[in-house]
């Protein structure tokens, strides 16, 4: 369920973090849509309309820190899988202390947003 409130809100967000330049024609009509019909009925409740809302909502109020913690995992787990894989724990076990690390994960995604590679091993 969202309210008109919340949904109001996430607009606001996304428009003040830039995230709003992001979403396409189709998905700005349908927030701006679901921003109307809450704002005469007082909430969402169709958990198909939810469903499909959730996601914008998200892209919405994801802010920059949330993006590069993100893209740090995504780069953290494909390097954890590969090296594994490529038996490279065997000769750098730090290595893997440094994978699940919260600083290093950050810096894995600040060097992929950076440089516009999704792997940076």
């Amino acid at each position: 369920m969202y309210s008109y409130m919340q949904i109001l809100n996430g607009l606001k967000k996304g428009i003040r973090n830039n995230n709003w330049r992001g979403l396409n024609k189709t998905e700005k009509a349908f927030y701006k849509a679901s921003l109307w019909y809450a704002r005469i009925h007082g909430k969402i409740l169709n958990n198909n309309i939810v469903s499909q809302l959730t996601p914008l909502f998200k892209k919405l109020t994801e802010t920059r820190g949330m993006l590069l913690l993100r893209r740090g995992y995504e780069v953290a787990s494909q390097m954890l899988q590969s090296y594994e894989d490529a038996k490279v724990f065997e000769w750098a076990p730090d290595l893997k202390m440094w994978l699940k690390d919260i600083d290093y994960v950050r810096w894995l995604g600040i060097s992929a947003v950076t440089f516009g590679n999704e792997s940076t091993a």
